[in-house]
Parts: C-alpha cells; structure tokens; sequence
C-alpha cells in the first residue's frame, strides 16, 4: 500500500469513528423541555433546555441542562439523581414566597428578580430530589457581566429555607440545613443544625461557608449550637425534665430519658 492511501485510510478510519461517537452521544439524550429569557436584557436571549437519557423513567424530573446563546452552548450541569420541580423541594414557608415571582416559565428552573447576590442579574436556582432523610441537590448559577453563566454553588444535599442579610451589607446570605431532621421518638429530635453561605466578591465568585455566620443563625433560630455538622451521637432533648428550653445532649446521656 502506498504512503498516501494509508494516511486517507487512518483518516476515514478517524472521521467514521467520530461520526459515529457524535451520533451515540447525540441518541442518548432527549429533551425534556426548552425555556427561552432574555437574561441579560439585550434582547438576545438564552435557551435553557433540559435534557434526561433516553431511558430515563423518572417522568417529572430532568438531569441535564443546556444553556445556550447565539447558537451556542454557554454553560452546562448534569445531576444524575434527577432535578425536581422547586415546588416540590421547597418547603419553608420563608422561601415560598418568593417562587410566585419566578421570571422563566418553569416548573423546574426558578429565577428571582429580587435575589440578586453580587451581580446586577438574577440567580438562577436548581433543586434536587430529597431521599429518605437526605434533602436533595442544590445548584446556584450566576450571570458574568461577560454573558457567560456560571456555577457559584453546588451542594449534593441541601434543604433551602431562606435567603436574609445576616451581616447587613445589603447582600442575601442563603440559610438552609444539610440533613433532614428525624424525630425518633416523641419529643427527641437528631441534631441538624443550619448552615449559611455568603456570595462572593464578584458575580461569579464561589459561594463561602460562613461558620461565624452559620455559628450564630443557629444560636438565635435553633437549639443550640453543638458544630456545624449533623451528628448521630448528639440528640435534641425538646421537653428536658426540670423544664426549660430544649437542650442538646449526648446520645448516650440522653438514652435513660429516652427509656422513659
């Protein structure tokens, strides 16, 4: 074989086998759903289409979503168990209040005007689907002043309850709790503390736990404070026997009461 036949032979070879990648990868996936919002305000839209695998059985809930502009893909987040309808991972009553102004006509993407972190733009909010004890997913995307969007906060298992200025700088910290809290017998309660995170110093800055934050929250609005995870070996005492206000103790300090 000469030199030349072989080098059009790798090269059908190499344009046979990507053809029939791209195909695959394009066969594995559906749309579940397309919203279109001009986010920047430019009139140029952003196309937010939601995709699931082709044999995925979860009917209400898509995995996958696409943004794109101009023709192109600008940004993509895959969670594999599954995004839910927010009226459905909402359930404090301090942050329902907020999804009746939702700018995308969604069921499953919600974007507030008024929540706007530390850009100019509204935030554009994906919830996951709670297991068991475990709260479901949450992802918080950002719009650069560039147009491009960006992921500040991922979190596998996060229970949103509310969105304050806690620090008063006229930014929102976002409140909510990383487990759900189990009651395993009337009147005790495991310990599940809450959590806050303050925005960045720029739009598309991360999202930064605040223990000092999240330190206080729970001594004004919880139990207590015992640290900032959730913990088997401590439980919440809500009715202690000589009265009082509800108290944190050790589990195994507590299992005589628990006998009563």
């Amino acid at each position: 074989m000469k030199p030349g036949h072989f080098t059009i032979s790798v090269w059908f070879v190499s344009l046979f086998v990507f053809c029939a990648t791209t195909t695959g990868l394009a066969a594995e996936w559906r749309t579940f759903g397309t919203v279109s919002y001009d986010w920047r305000g430019e009139s140029v839209p952003y196309d937010f289409v939601l995709r699931v695998p082709t044999d995925y059985d979860e009917g209400d809930d898509f995995t996958q979503l696409e943004i794109i502009r101009h023709g192109e893909v600008v940004f993509t987040v895959t969670d594999e168990d599954g995004i839910t309808k927010y009226s459905q991972a909402i359930e404090n009553r301090d942050i329902k209040k907020i999804t009746g102004s939702n700018l995308l006509h969604s069921e499953h993407l919600l974007m507030v005007p008024t929540i706007k972190g530390r850009s100019r733009f509204p935030l554009l909010f994906l919830f996951g689907r709670a297991y068991a004890s475990q709260p479901g997913s949450l992802h918080v995307i950002s719009l650069s002043y560039d147009g491009v969007p960006k992921e500040i906060l991922s979190l596998r298992n996060f229970d949103l309850y509310n969105l304050a200025d806690l620090n008063n700088d006229s930014v929102p910290e976002l409140i909510g709790k990383k487990c759900l809290s189990q009651s395993f017998k009337e009147g005790f309660l495991t310990y599940d503390p809450f959590s806050v995170y303050r925005f960045g110093d720029t739009a598309t800055s991360p999202m930064i736990f605040d223990l000092a934050l999240t330190r206080e929250y729970n001594k004004a609005n919880y139990y207590g404070w015992a640290g900032p995870n959730c913990r088997e070996d401590l439980v919440v005492v809500l009715h202690p026997p000589g009265g009082g206000k509800p108290v944190i103790m050790d589990a195994e300090k507590a299992k005589p009461l628990l006998e009563k």
